[in-house]
């Protein structure tokens, strides 16, 4: 008789854990994961990484991957201050922070997200003139940071990092800052020449006026040739005032 029972009981269990699996089947949300519950399609709540069960046809679960991701907004086009034509790329990092809101405020949050990047960028880069964009592009992504931000927490994340990258001018405005940079090196090279051509005249200026006024200093730098010149015979040649006559000297350097 116990025996009986112990096999019913027995039995029993393993019924109840079949119709609990076929009717309660396991559904696991896994750590990089959120689940919305939803009960004969109304949203119940958010479900937190776990093992769950619920009566199957009356429970659903729609898990959302909550990972950081991106955006990328490749070759956009768009005019400065100035009406010139720029082309750059943007980077976000962005993440959902409340998956029931994202999922539930739009039928695509993530491009509502992109057309917002796409609005902001070109109103920063339309706030600025070609010359400001070049000397510093690191104001750009906080302003664009700033005007994105409270859209992206009313749908349910956050973005965390922007990054402007490959910016880059029209093929003519390359060639003219090229040409541009040459003439200034070019410039930069024949000022260098004209300043070094400069202290040389400056520099022969000052030493005519100073045997000007001290004429003992040319016998002193004569002196001085004499004493360096390597050859046994200088000329000299002198010209006298007083009978307009100019004499040419020999002096011959005693053998040493």
């Amino acid at each position: 008789m116990g025996d009986d029972v112990l096999g019913l009981i027995i039995l029993l269990l393993i019924i109840i854990t079949i119709t609990a699996i076929r009717f309660f089947p396991a559904s696991i949300i896994y750590e990089h994961e959120r689940g919305l519950l939803y009960k004969h399609g109304k949203f119940q709540r958010v479900l937190e990484p776990g093992k769950y069960r619920f009566l199957r046809n009356a429970y659903q679960i729609s898990k959302i991957d909550v990972r950081p991701s991106s955006l990328s907004l490749s070759g956009q086009e768009m005019f400065s201050a100035d009406l010139i034509s720029v082309k750059l790329n943007l980077l976000a990092n962005f993440q959902i922070d409340q998956p029931d809101r994202w999922t539930h405020s739009h039928i695509s949050a993530q491009t509502v997200v992109y057309n917002e990047l796409q609005v902001a960028l070109r109103e920063v880069i339309a706030g600025y003139t070609l010359d400001q964009l070049l000397a510093d592009r690191s104001m750009i992504a906080p302003q664009i940071l700033a005007l994105v931000q409270p859209k992206a927490n009313e749908l349910g994340a956050s973005i965390q990092t922007i990054q402007i990258k490959d910016f880059s001018l029209p093929a003519e405005l390359k060639r003219a800052a090229l040409q541009q940079a040459k003439v200034q090196r070019e410039t930069a090279a024949a000022l260098e020449q004209a300043r070094g051509e400069q202290a040389v005249l400056r520099s022969l200026a000052n030493a005519a006026r100073m045997l000007e006024r001290n004429p003992a200093l040319m016998n002193l730098r004569v002196l001085q040739a004499l004493d360096s010149n390597k050859s046994n015979t200088i000329v000299l040649h002198v010209h006298q005032s007083n009978n307009d006559q100019t004499i040419d000297s020999e002096f011959t350097q005693p053998e040493v």
